[in-house]
């Protein structure tokens, strides 16, 4: 959750989610939740509030299935703070979300009929509207056969260099180029869009 959080959500995030977390009264854990941050709030709303906040999970006793014997040494154990663990109901809600969300991505893959997987076809979408900000500043440099672009920038200009031989393969462009993820940069896109259209984006990702 920190790393999608913007930097005036971060300072006391874990703090307040901790809080969250360990109020001991369901009115606590949705005060501590009433100041999380609009991000915060949003991305911690995918998840049940069962299993993560210990308030609204449901602990039954050790007490009723277990032996006076064991039950000693349950308490014992509880006071050295040997068995400081979540409560079984948050770790079997936490496990039946994940087998959820498995499942639906196993419809979602079986129903697929694109040459991607959908969460790719996706971020490639995301990344071709942003690159929409280059179309206007994409040309063909005289002499390159049309696999040199040149790409005007606010920064300065960019040279896009596509392979002419090599599948599978991001241009050559910025830094953001190499960044090692095998996405082309926003610059190459916009290249790549203009010469192949967006349908084509796909074949120059490593």
């Amino acid at each position: 959750m920190m790393k999608k959080l913007p930097r005036d959500e971060k300072e006391h995030a874990e703090s307040k989610f901790l809080r969250a977390v360990k109020a001991p009264t369901k009115e606590r854990a949705d005060q501590a939740i009433r100041s999380f941050g609009p991000v915060m709030d949003r991305y911690l709303a995918r998840f049940p509030k069962k299993n993560w906040v210990r308030a609204y999970s449901r602990i039954q006793e050790l007490a009723e299935i277990s032996s006076h014997g064991a039950e000693a040494s349950m308490s014992t154990a509880l006071r050295n703070s040997i068995r400081n663990f979540e409560p079984l109901a948050m770790i079997m809600g936490c496990a039946k979300f994940a087998k959820r969300k498995i499942k639906e991505m196993m419809g979602d893959a079986n129903n697929w009929n694109g040459v991607v997987p959908p969460s790719v076809q996706e971020h490639i979408g995301k990344h071709i509207e942003k690159a929409e900000v280059y179309a206007e500043q994409v040309e063909a440099i005289p002499g390159s056969d049309m696999y040199e672009y040149g790409v005007e920038d606010s920064d300065g200009p960019k040279r896009v260099v596509l392979s002419p031989t090599m599948t599978q393969t991001p241009p050559e462009c910025c830094a953001f180029s190499q960044m090692g993820n095998g996405f082309p940069c926003l610059h190459s896109i916009a290249v790549i869009v203009e010469k192949h259209g967006p349908g084509n984006v796909y074949k120059f990702i490593d």
